[in-house]
């Protein structure tokens, strides 16, 4: 389903989707997309999460993450690209709640590979001093 589906809008007057603020089937504009707001508030959580066991939460492996947190937001994206040129026979528009579960694994996913590397690279400094 189109932008122009959704909100019922004339292919032929593009220009009055600048009007759209939204509503409960699509989703409300917000100064930034879902998938910004998921992934930080995903990473909110990990750091949440992370504090509470003690920062003793080892760091996820790097190919781990690639696969968990790069490769569905990757997809995604590159779908919905090639799908906006042609290139499938029908288009593919992310949704609200794709782009918001892969915001969320991004978010969480990186902070699991980055919080423990930072930790411990402090802890590196310390002991050096």
């Amino acid at each position: 389903m189109t932008i122009f589906e959704v909100f019922d809008i004339p292919l032929d007057h593009p220009e009055l989707s600048r009007e759209i603020i939204g509503n409960e089937r699509a989703g409300y504009k917000v100064a930034v997309c879902q998938r910004d707001v998921a992934l930080y508030g995903a990473m909110l959580l990990f750091t949440l999460i992370y504090i509470a066991f003690g920062k003793n939460i080892a760091q996820l492996p790097f190919l781990l993450w690639v696969i968990l947190a790069v490769a569905p937001m990757g997809v995604d994206g590159l779908w919905q690209l090639a799908g906006s040129y042609g290139l499938f026979s029908s288009a593919h528009e992310s949704t609200p709640l794709i782009r918001s579960i892969t915001g969320a694994m991004f978010g969480f996913f990186s902070g699991w590979i980055l919080l423990p590397a930072i930790e411990r690279s402090i802890q590196k400094e310390q002991s050096n001093t």
